[in-house]
């Protein structure tokens, strides 16, 4: 909400039919989901790289079984 509104505030544009999603695009603004996601990927890669004292099994649940089927 931040960013969309500063990006309407830095291009000027004020208007409903004014697309903020290009705004950003435009002005190479990120928005802040991105440093949230970069973040948890990080964080995923030291807790599965053991670069980070966790209980592993607290956030990550091994697959039991893998299942095939088929095609056609």
């Amino acid at each position: 909400m931040v960013q969309r509104r500063a990006a309407r505030f830095i291009t000027n544009r004020f208007h409903n039919s004014s697309s903020v999603d290009s705004m950003l695009e435009e002005l190479n603004l990120e928005t802040l989901k991105s440093p949230r996601t970069k973040h948890q990927l990080t964080m995923l890669y030291r807790i599965v790289n053991k670069l980070v004292d966790s209980d592993t099994n607290k956030y990550l649940v091994p697959l039991k079984k893998m299942h095939k089927h088929p095609h056609g």
